[in-house]
């Protein structure tokens, strides 16, 4: 809020690539030039050549490799994650093929459980 007004949707404004006013006669590397030759022509309104910018092609064009509008992310935060421990891996896993082999064990023992008790015994007075 400190560098842009109330109706500034961002601090800073988008760079001019030519567009300013200029006077075709003009000599030199001023703004009614375009910078002159080697910066701009002036065509009604400045157009710059490659490597200038600006509205009267005055300044050199350069950028800036930091990314300052990247988006947030948990690290941002000072959260890297959960990494466990080799053991509680180890831990875990074990108890996980423990109580699989306990289920399968009892799912047997009920399979078991009720085929003895479809079978009817027959007594027979002989």
């Amino acid at each position: 809020d400190k560098y842009k007004r109330k109706e500034d949707k961002a601090p800073l404004k988008k760079v001019m690539h030519g567009g300013g006013s200029c006077e075709p006669s003009a000599i030199g590397e001023a703004a009614d030039s375009c910078g002159g030759e080697k910066r701009g022509t002036c065509k009604k309104r400045c157009e710059c050549n490659e490597g200038w910018t600006g509205p009267h092609c005055l300044v050199p064009d350069g950028s800036d490799p930091i990314d300052w509008e990247k988006s947030s992310t948990l690290s941002d935060l000072g959260f890297q994650g959960f990494v466990a421990p080799p053991f509680m891996i180890w831990a875990f896993g074990g108890m996980t093929l423990f109580l699989l082999i306990l289920i399968c064990y009892h799912t047997d023992q009920m399979n078991r459980k009720k085929k003895k008790n479809q079978y009817t015994q027959i007594h027979g007075n002989a």
